[in-house]
């Protein structure tokens, strides 16, 4: 039993309107998704995860299903996950799988980190800029919108002191949707508060 609301977002990913997103990382259970791609052609589906994916890469592409993988991961944490490389990213993009990176939320700060070491290890450096911007929104089917530096798409853009894959560059400007965001996090709030500490109390006994 499914609620009328869930009926009506089912429709949408029935129809191919919205992607359909599947965990696996199995070679057998990508076959299956690759079978029920064939079966069902309407479907836009996406695997989420896909540790062995490389195995079954040229199928993949033959079938036009893209990956969004956690190019780190690289240990056989479970019998679904014995194929687990870091060339995964590499050996898909290499085949002709669209490719998007994608870990886990809390950990989201580290994804160009995650990207540049897909590159280290085979991704190629463009494949891994559009795996963090253009295949994503192209994934979610909002690449009208944003995803790249075009005209007549939103502006958000980020300004980085360096190559933005490098682990020791950072951000400095941010506009959404045309506006600078003010680059004040929990973090540069804190390096202020104890940048200059010019007392004899500790500061945790001292409010700011």
């Amino acid at each position: 039993m499914i609620s009328r609301a869930d009926a009506k977002a089912l429709a949408h990913v029935v129809q191919g309107h919205k992607p359909l997103l599947i965990k696996a990382n199995r070679k057998a259970d990508l076959l299956h998704i690759i079978a029920l791609k064939e079966a069902f052609s309407n479907l836009n589906v996406a695997i989420i995860s896909g540790s062995d994916a490389w195995r079954v890469a040229d199928q993949l592409a033959a079938a036009n299903i893209p990956v969004i993988v956690n190019p780190e991961y690289n240990l056989p944490g479970a019998f679904d996950t014995l194929g687990a490389t870091l060339a995964n990213a590499g050996r898909l993009e290499k085949a002709g799988v669209k490719v998007a990176i994608g870990i886990e939320t809390h950990n989201i700060r580290l994804a160009t980190q995650h990207a540049g070491n897909a590159v280290a290890n085979g991704m190629s450096y463009e494949s891994a800029l559009a795996s963090l911007t253009k295949n994503v929104a192209e994934i979610f089917g909002i690449d009208q919108q944003v995803g790249s530096l075009a005209p007549g798409m939103r502006a958000d853009v980020v300004v980085w002191s360096g190559d933005p894959l490098e682990v020791t560059e950072a951000a400095e400007h941010v506009f959404i949707a045309g506006e600078p965001i003010k680059m004040q996090s929990r973090q540069t709030l804190l390096r202020d508060r104890y940048l200059n500490l010019k007392q004899d109390k500790p500061m945790v006994y001292t409010r700011p």
